[in-house]
């Protein structure tokens, strides 16, 4: 599916680059959260993060990734992001944010890489796990982080709004 460049980014064959994602690279994520999220985090949300330690990954979607896709943005650069993840560490501890993908780029493997990321940098670390929640009613979100083998550990009632939703709590364990 991918490969690791010299550079140190995954790789994939149809334009897609797997990276650690920076300051710079907020304005993107902050576009990407009002595009998938009914509460998304501002750019200064996620640059607090950031500099509290949290760490995001990013797929980056070159031209060739984006060939076709009439709702790609027109940009200056020759890249867009796909989709992100963030993680926490607190201790050997990890803590999952948000997961988003761009509804172009969904059903290609975006988010499977992006967790893939997540744990293998928590197998690198030797976090004891990692836990995330997941809106009881996001049946592909669930499905993905099962395959990728987070258990189901319970259910938050009520824990979303704007839509309600419960949320479901996973935990991964290396």
């Amino acid at each position: 599916m991918c490969e690791l460049s010299k550079s140190g980014f995954a790789k994939m064959n149809s334009g897609i680059t797997l990276r650690s994602l920076a300051a710079a690279d907020l304005p993107a994520v902050a576009r990407l959260e009002r595009l998938c999220f009914s509460q998304p985090w501002t750019e200064s949300a996620l640059q607090s993060e950031l500099e509290n330690g949290c760490l995001f990954w990013g797929v980056v979607a070159d031209r060739t990734a984006r060939a076709g896709i009439k709702s790609a943005p027109a940009q200056v650069t020759d890249t867009c992001l796909a989709g992100y993840i963030g993680l926490k560490i607190a201790a050997d501890e990890g803590y999952m944010g948000n997961l988003a993908t761009a509804p172009d780029f969904r059903r290609r493997g975006i988010g499977s890489m992006l967790v893939s990321a997540v744990l293998e940098y928590a197998k690198k670390k030797r976090l004891a796990f990692v836990t995330l929640e997941a809106r009881v009613s996001n049946a592909p979100a669930r499905a993905l982080y099962e395959k990728k083998g987070f258990t189901l550990m319970g259910i938050r009632p009520g824990f979303y709004s704007n839509p309600g939703d419960d949320a479901a709590i996973y935990t991964w364990k290396g």
